[in-house]
């Protein structure tokens, strides 16, 4: 039995809690061929990654004013 366009759709995507959770987005991406569903992982991808450099920039930011805090208060 063959399956028409109509059977493939039935055929439901995880919710963004499930992707986002997701360590490789791109195997979704691979899979999927519906266009508004490859815009939707290509959205939640690029959220992803916006997060993950957010983060880091904090972290860097904070590690470094937290050294020169430190330096100011060894140094007379």
């Amino acid at each position: 039995m063959t399956s028409t366009n109509q059977d493939r759709r039935q055929t439901t995507m995880p919710n963004d809690e499930d992707i986002y959770k997701a360590s490789d987005i791109d195997v979704f991406i691979q899979k999927e061929r519906r266009h508004d569903e490859l815009d939707r992982l290509r959205e939640i991808k690029d959220q992803k990654n916006t997060w993950l450099y957010t983060v880091l920039f904090c972290a860097v930011l904070n590690v470094m004013l937290i050294t020169l805090a430190v330096w100011g208060v060894i140094e007379p």
